[in-house]
């Protein structure tokens, strides 16, 4: 007996074969996009692909319509129906030790951290801007810096 299961989308490494496994030459563009009426994937294909503003996803909903990325993820350039079923980028979390989530982000940007001065942490390495950093681009690690007694360590990281 042969059970159906759920369609996943292929990653973007095996969108290829998908796609030859799947389209011809006159719909040769393969899709796999979230269905907002089925709640589920779904997969067509289409004789163009389409492309959308950074921070936006496509879904089906009745059409082919632009969505903004979830509140986890991020899309920092055009979105492109041939490779991604969703925004390419998750978002960074800050939980290591001593770091602290200074902004979210946005639907183009990932979030950003900081070391919690408050706590006496401060960065491994200076990130761009000394008071925050952007993990998916520089190194966030926190260490517990030591103050001479009677100091305190502010948010640019000194004593």
């Amino acid at each position: 007996m042969y059970v159906a299961s759920e369609l996943q989308c292929p990653t973007p490494s095996q969108w290829q074969f998908r796609a030859r496994g799947r389209c011809n030459k006159i719909e040769p563009w393969y899709y796999c996009l979230f269905n907002e009426n089925s709640l589920k994937y779904t997969d067509f294909c289409r004789n163009k692909q389409d492309f959308h503003q950074p921070g936006y996803k496509y879904v089906v909903s009745g059409n082919i319509n632009g969505k903004p990325c979830d509140l986890e993820r991020f899309q920092p350039f055009k979105f492109k129906t041939d490779g991604y079923s969703r925004c390419v980028f998750e978002k960074s979390v800050c939980n290591e030790e001593g770091q602290v989530n200074l902004k979210n982000g946005t639907t183009i940007s990932d979030r950003t951290c900081r070391c919690d001065y408050t706590g006496g942490y401060a960065f491994v390495t200076k990130p761009a801007n000394i008071c925050f950093c952007v993990p998916s681009q520089e190194d966030c690690s926190c260490f517990k810096k030591h103050c001479k007694e009677k100091e305190i360590l502010t948010p640019g990281m000194q004593c």
